[in-house]
């Protein structure tokens, strides 16, 4: 090394003896040769991008981006900015849904507004979305009601539904099938019920028409800061807030809200997710959880 040498009169004298092999970097030290250093399924990462070019590789197959049709229903909808009329409210999930998806470099959104409740309009936008993209969202007009009506536009075009009901809170009325060829993801229309299916439920799949590898959302350890009763027979996923943590390092969550699938002042405080299992009916201070921050999706 330079800072241990001295020249002098054309001479080099060494303050310590160097090592036989010290400061050289052998050939194939880092990379041997044959290894694997991206597989199908990997993100191409900044790291990873920085790996294939100092093995020499310009070049490498990629997935094309995931196209995602995104469909709100309502006639009640109306966009943050417009003047709301009586039995209005301004369109919230296309901006959660769209922001979510803006952070993956794989995925592109084809927005096709808001459709009022006819069933003609929904059946056509339905049919357009599926010829273009790769899959499709729709938020609101899945339940049970006189105006939900985007399973009748959905048999217009021979779509299978494969779930129609799911046992989880908030979430119940999620719809998941195929428009041909098209994956359709049809979720509720309250904002925490529309977040909470979207991560747990259409995001994986999405993820896997992109060919990533991980799929899954990604659960932690966490300790329930708070008491709170439950239905037996259904999972419950609520908005949480970090307020410390236990003796292990482990999140002690404070839940927010009372499980109001409207809400979203809770939605906005939450730092993630925590699962409640479905064989539990009543959640104690100190009981182990199954957490999920948001900032892991």
């Amino acid at each position: 090394m330079q800072e241990h040498c001295q020249t002098s009169g054309g001479q080099v004298e060494f303050a310590k003896r160097p090592r036989p092999g010290e400061n050289i970097r052998k050939a194939g030290e880092d990379v041997e040769p044959g290894a694997i250093i991206a597989r199908v399924g990997d993100r191409l990462t900044p790291r990873t991008l920085a790996l294939l070019a100092g093995a020499g590789i310009a070049k490498t197959e990629v997935f094309r981006k995931v196209r995602i049709g995104l469909v709100s229903t309502g006639s009640e909808l109306r966009n943050p900015g417009q003047v709301l009329e009586a039995g209005q409210i301004y369109n919230s999930n296309r901006i959660l849904i769209r922001a979510m998806l803006a952070r993956y470099a794989w995925a592109e959104v084809v927005d096709f507004g808001i459709v009022p409740d006819r069933p003609t309009n929904l059946a056509r936008v339905l049919g357009e979305a599926a010829g273009c993209c790769d899959a499709v969202i729709t938020t609101g007009g899945v339940s049970a009601g006189d105006e939900d009506h985007v399973v009748a536009a959905l048999d217009r075009h021979g779509t299978r539904l494969e779930v129609l009901k799911v046992a989880m809170r908030p979430g119940k009325p999620l719809k998941i099938g195929l428009i041909g060829n098209t994956l359709f993801a049809g979720l509720p229309g309250n904002p925490n019920a529309t977040l909470v299916t979207f991560r747990q439920i259409a995001l994986p799949a999405i993820r896997s028409i992109a060919g990533l590898g991980n799929v899954t959302p990604e659960w932690q350890p966490g300790i329930a800061g708070f008491d709170y009763a439950k239905k037996l027979g259904r999972t419950e996923y609520v908005p949480v807030r970090a307020v410390g943590r236990d003796d292990l390092g482990r999140p002690v969550l404070e839940m927010l809200g009372r499980g109001s699938s409207a809400s979203l002042s809770t939605m906005a405080l939450a730092d993630g997710i925590a699962m409640l299992a479905p064989d539990s009916a009543m959640i104690e201070s100190g009981s182990p959880l199954r957490y999920e921050p948001f900032c892991t999706c």
